[in-house]
């Protein structure tokens, strides 16, 4: 699947949002509950990109000669173009919580609001491109 496919079942829609940063791979999906829209995402699967309180290590592929940099560049712009704009009420799923080296500062909460992510989450402040890589 790529950027921007739907799979559409019952009264539930999946789009697809490539989401590269912590690996050129990451994908989020939107979920739809077509019962309260068909525009306005209920919810977010961010796998390992946005974390409750943290976004995904972008240093962790530099064994397959990915540079960190490169792809926190790409994780700025995955959080930026794709994640920041959703709406405030979308319930955030991150792949998992606390316990995993994928970020510093992963909450043990198992999901979370676009809004207090936006608030809270120390990645998620306005900052320019090489302030975040």
């Amino acid at each position: 699947m790529k950027d921007g496919d739907l799979l559409e079942f019952g009264k539930v829609c999946l789009k697809v949002l490539e989401t590269p940063g912590h690996t050129r791979e990451g994908i989020s999906i939107l979920v739809y509950d077509l019962k309260r829209s068909y525009s306005t995402p209920h919810s977010v699967l961010t796998g390992d990109t946005l974390f409750i309180g943290d976004v995904g290590r972008p240093d962790l592929m530099a064994s397959i000669g990915v540079s960190a940099d490169e792809l926190a560049g790409m994780l700025y712009d995955s959080l930026q173009n794709k994640l920041l704009p959703l709406p405030d009420e979308t319930l955030v799923y991150p792949a998992h919580r606390a316990g995993s080296m994928c970020g510093k500062n992963l909450s043990t909460d198992t999901f979370s609001t676009m809004e207090t992510q936006r608030r809270y989450n120390y990645a998620l402040q306005p900052m320019k491109k090489n302030e975040f890589i």
